[in-house]
């Protein structure tokens, strides 16, 4: 059924959760139980990642799946959360817009 490219430009005023005032934020985009994960940008609370991501399609329900992404701050232990966000597949899909 062919590939969804998802293409995870930045993100902009993310909450600083390091103690020197930053962050180390990097993204996951799920789609239908397929996770990809961006390059994590140290000390930003504005990064930039430019990435493209690739999901096949098999398997996928339009009507019903959606884009999920989730920022969080890079650590040792665990990640922080930073935010979120969900995009249904069929307006993505169905529309001649970009999401940016």
């Amino acid at each position: 059924r062919g590939v969804l490219y998802v293409h995870v430009l930045k993100a902009k005023g993310l909450a600083a959760m390091d103690p020197g005032g930053t962050s180390d934020p990097f993204c996951t985009v799920t789609v239908a139980g397929t996770q990809a994960t961006t390059k994590v940008v140290w000390k930003s609370l504005s990064p930039e990642w430019d990435e493209v991501m690739m999901f096949p399609m098999r398997g996928v329900d339009v009507t019903r799946d959606v884009v999920h992404l989730e920022v969080f701050d890079h650590d040792l232990a665990f990640a922080d959360f930073l935010g979120t966000a969900s995009l249904p597949l069929a307006s993505l899909l169905l529309s001649e817009r970009h999401v940016k």
